[in-house]
């Protein structure tokens, strides 16, 4: 999918060959599934994860949300364009320990942040531990602490393993 982004930013594909890439890419990870989870391990942890609002590209959240499940976890994939107020009212609903949030474009940075703030001020969400990932992120280091997340993770397994720690402080 890098690959994919990269001939996209080079014009050397379409629009609808990254959409064609993508779908493939989708149909071949839903087919491990059966394959992939392992319920007799739960660990008793939740995660969301999700897209900001206007965010189309959902493939790596998808796939960080998969890696939760496989490790045990009960993962929460909203997916694309995921409404500010309907990620708030499922950490609620949830109660889950860990949000993770991805962004690919700079210009959705903004909507990161100003959902971390509306669940920062909120008391009943304002202690779920906030993981941010994505494209910008690897770009400008530090820019997670700018926007008042928890973390940043540049991988899957950063992810989960940041996730683990973060909620291991509290016990």
């Amino acid at each position: 999918m890098w690959e994919t982004g990269r001939l996209w930013h080079r014009g050397e594909i379409t629009v609808a060959h990254e959409h064609f890439i993508t779908a493939v890419t989708q149909l071949s990870m839903s087919q491990l599934y059966p394959f992939l989870f392992d319920y007799q391990n739960r660990k008793n942890r939740a995660v969301i994860v999700a897209c900001v609002p206007n965010e189309l590209h959902e493939i790596g959240a998808r796939m960080i949300a998969d890696f939760f499940e496989m490790e045990g976890w009960d993962s929460y994939f909203f997916g694309a364009n995921t409404p500010t107020s309907s990620i708030i009212k499922a950490v609620q609903d949830y109660n889950v320990e860990v949000l993770a949030l991805s962004a690919t474009m700079t210009l959705h940075i903004p909507k990161v942040a100003e959902l971390i703030n509306a669940l920062r001020r909120s008391p009943e969400t304002a202690g779920v531990k906030i993981i941010v990932g994505g494209y910008p992120f690897n770009l400008s280091d530090g820019l997670w602490r700018k926007i008042g997340a928890d973390g940043y993770a540049a991988s899957a397994h950063e992810g989960i393993r940041l996730a683990e720690q973060l909620t291991f402080m509290e016990e």
